[in-house]
């Protein structure tokens, strides 16, 4: 029972059969997923730190602004394998590009059941009857094969990946082109002044975006829209900010200052 229990926990190790990352992949459920087309094309970055320091959050922020939306991630742990699997996977679900770390984490032994070809003469006679002559005694020999299983000790060079897909957003997905949270919600992050409560955050702005035409930068604070008071991101529902309409006004805080910036609607 123990040797079974033990062969299993290594085979959830290294993932048996399949591609470890499909088994280990975990959906942010925010872009769809879909299979690329064969002309797609992926680029496969292997870095020391997938995130470099950085939350989920502020990584997938960092991307926004190259125009690249987060799917999911995979960690798991495995033997050595090849970006093949990368490739493979991330063709299936859509993906353009992948950042993934793969970290050596030493030699791991582990106990298993091999089987070995055992040959065996086994002899036999007998009396057989024959029409012509009678009784007919006969003896000989017959080689048989056989399996026999026996416990041996393997070792495999363990190592620790991690990996995040992310695709090449569309205009549509990018929509207006900026990322908002509310204050409370990266304050730490932003360093926002403890006084200031009411407003949202843009911590992203896609290049190349409305929004970056607009003049619109990481960090600044929307205080106002036309006459309304932001106090949190449901006002900018309210308003419809991302809706089609007329242009608007706002007031954004960057850096100790009130900005005044137009939002060309779309």
């Amino acid at each position: 029972m123990k040797r079974i229990l033990f062969l299993l926990i290594i085979c959830i190790i290294t993932g048996c059969t399949g591609n470890p990352y499909k088994k280990n992949y975990e959906s942010w459920k925010i872009y769809q997923e879909k299979p690329l087309e064969k002309t797609g094309e992926i680029d496969i970055k292997r870095v020391e730190t997938v995130l470099k320091g950085l939350s989920v959050e502020e990584f997938l922020d960092e991307a926004f602004k190259d125009g690249y939306g987060g799917l999911g991630y995979s960690v798991f742990r495995s033997e050595d394998i090849s970006e093949k699997k990368i490739e493979n996977f991330a063709k299936e679900i859509g993906a353009n590009l992948v950042v993934y770390s793969k970290k050596y984490l030493g030699e791991h032994s582990y106990q298993t059941v091999e089987g070995i070809p055992v040959y065996t003469n086994v002899y036999t006679h007998g009396i057989a009857y024959n029409p012509n002559v009678g009784n007919v005694y006969y003896s000989g020999s017959q080689l048989v094969s056989s399996t026999q299983y026996v416990p041996v000790i393997k070792t495999i060079y363990l190592y620790q990946y991690e990996s995040v897909f992310l695709k090449k957003l569309s205009d549509e997905e990018i929509g207006y082109g900026m990322n908002i949270e509310d204050i409370e919600d990266v304050r730490k992050n932003f360093k926002i002044d403890k006084n200031i409560s009411e407003g949202v955050v843009i911590t992203s702005v896609a290049r190349g975006s409305q929004a970056y035409k607009d003049g619109f930068l990481r960090g600044d604070i929307i205080r106002n829209v036309g006459k309304r008071k932001v106090i949190n991101y449901f006002t900018l529902e309210e308003i419809g900010f991302f809706s089609k309409g007329e242009d608007l006004v706002c007031e954004v805080l960057r850096n100790g200052s009130l900005k005044r910036l137009k939002v060309k609607r779309f």
